[in-house]
């Protein structure tokens, strides 16, 4: 894969990624957040399975967007990448979570 491609396809990684968490958003029973039965509802699985993969899609937009600016980012860029890289990470991992073992 070429380097354009891979940062064209980055960019509709971040798309769908943005649409899926979006989505998440609008789809959670946030008016539901209390007692262990709305996990099993279809809806919670369903909000919680566009958070996971929402999240994968974005990670995977960032080593894009990494890619395409690397050289001019310098030490508070690459930082930043870093610290967004690792919250989207755990972000992603709090959606694993909820969508399949809860």
């Amino acid at each position: 894969m070429s380097p354009g491609q891979l940062i064209r396809s980055s960019g509709l990684a971040c798309i769908v990624g943005g649409v899926c968490i979006a989505a998440f958003v609008l789809i959670h029973p946030w008016d539901q957040l209390v007692g262990s039965e709305i996990a099993r509802t279809a809806r919670w699985r369903t909000a919680h399975t566009l958070h996971f993969v929402g999240a994968l899609f974005a990670l995977l937009g960032l080593l894009g967007l990494y890619a395409r600016q690397h050289d001019r980012l310098g030490t508070l860029g690459v930082t930043g990448f870093i610290v967004s890289f690792i919250g989207n990470a755990m972000f992603l991992g709090t959606g694993m979570i909820t969508a399949f073992i809860w």
